[in-house]
């Protein structure tokens, strides 16, 4: 294949923001139901993704998610939040090899609020486009945080077909999203997704991190 660009995932895939998840995730909790989780009982059914199972009868669970998201856009990088290992090595990388490299999230946000986040984590000169949700048609996420629309913007703006990117994410959504485009998944375990249902849902290849995407890249 001739690859051209680069699409990454933000959170969990080059910034390691479970504990700013866990963060919002209490705060939505607590207004819907009056109870917070733990941090061990939030990060095993992070990993199973059963956070809806902590969810009441009466709450919706697109809702919460939707309210979540907002407050996630509105919440800081918290004290000692870090890159995940290898993002930044990876990153120049990229640039050097000259690809473009595309950063995209499921943040409600504008693109300088994430501009403002890689500048904070010293990566922004090593990307060249930031996506959020805002430019996907609501009508489009049939699945919470499904990227389709968003892919499909990325491929128009930059006049690319599926065959001439690669996407690397976290979460089986992103999996799924890419599945739709036909565009390759890299999944990533730095999201504490199981490799088998990152395949399930998609992934063509599945790396422990980040910092083994140059080695996928080459093979391809």
């Amino acid at each position: 294949m001739r690859l051209r660009a680069v699409i990454l995932d933000l959170d969990m895939t080059l910034i390691d923001s479970l504990r700013r998840f866990y963060r919002v995730f209490n705060k939505v909790l607590e207004r819907a139901c009056g109870r917070r989780v733990s941090w061990s009982e939030f990060v095993k059914r992070f990993r199973e993704d059963t956070l809806d199972d902590l969810l009441p009868e009466h709450v919706n669970p697109a809702e919460f998610w939707r309210e979540f998201r907002r407050g996630y856009s509105e919440e800081p990088p918290l004290p000692g939040e870090r890159l995940i290992p290898g993002a930044k090595e990876t990153l120049r990388w990229l640039k050097r090899r000259g690809y473009v490299v595309v950063v995209t999230t499921g943040r409600e946000v504008s693109e300088d609020a994430i501009w403002s986040e890689l500048r904070h984590f010293g990566v922004d000169a090593y990307v060249d486009r930031v996506y959020t949700m805002l430019v996907q048609d609501p009508s489009e996420e049939d699945v919470t945080f499904i990227k389709t629309g968003m892919l499909r913007r990325v491929l128009s703006d930059l006049g690319l077909s599926p065959s001439e990117v690669v996407f690397v994410g976290d979460y089986w959504v992103d999996m799924e999203s890419c599945r739709r485009l036909g565009i390759i998944a890299i999944g990533v375990l730095t999201g504490y997704e199981r490799p088998e249902r990152l395949v399930k849902w998609g992934a063509k290849y599945v790396i422990p991190s980040i910092r083994e995407l140059p080695r996928v890249i080459e093979e391809l």
